[in-house]
């Protein structure tokens, strides 16, 4: 089938002006990017990561939604990367959640570094569960995915998610019982170093 091509009659006055002036190499790009996609010869690259500076949603679970927390020792350990991580790369953890297959993080990053300090996390701690637990090949399923925050109407809606999940999950009765969130920490005095 013929692609789908970008020309002036689908384009604005401002974009129009944009191509008069000259610029309008992005859209020679575009069409470039249509006439190969039509005869179906690229992949994908992954989408750029966020890295601006402010709050983001970080998540993670296992390969094929497979346990990366087997028991207490191993969430304790996960806790004890993040602090490392948390002081290397300047971030603020203001909420985290480990989960038996997944973990969620709400970080404040003061440098444009979430991609660096996350891959040091998931690395470390996917090397000392293979070797704790006598296994081989990736914990991880992906990267890690990440959303940035937009405003602060979200970021209270995404603290009160990722406190919720617990409860979600079934595996306490109400937000603070389950040890391995954020709001058990506050609640019983015993905040790590990172929160």
């Amino acid at each position: 089938h013929k692609p789908h091509l970008i020309h002036e009659s689908h384009c604005s006055p401002l974009h129009i002006k944009l191509l008069k002036k000259g610029q309008g190499f992005i859209f020679n790009f575009l069409n470039s990017c249509a006439m190969i996609l039509a005869k179906k010869e690229v992949i994908m690259p992954r989408r750029l990561r966020i890295e601006n500076l402010g709050y983001h949603h970080v998540y993670n679970r296992g390969v094929a939604k497979n346990r990366v927390f087997e028991d207490e020792k191993d969430k304790a350990k996960f806790i004890e990367i993040l602090a490392l991580v948390a002081r290397e790369f300047k971030f603020n953890i203001h909420a985290f959640c480990l989960m038996d297959n997944h973990y969620h993080l709400l970080i404040e990053n003061k440098r444009e570094n979430i991609s660096s300090g996350m891959r040091q996390l998931n690395a470390q701690y996917a090397s000392y569960f293979n070797k704790r637990h006598n296994r081989v090949g990736h914990l991880w399923q992906d990267r890690f995915k990440s959303w940035y925050v937009l405003d602060y109407t979200y970021l209270f809606t995404l603290f009160k998610y990722i406190e919720n999940n617990p409860v979600k999950a079934k595996m306490s009765q109400k937000v603070g019982e389950y040890i391995y969130c954020s709001t058990y920490s506050i609640f019983k005095d015993a905040v790590p170093p990172f929160l």
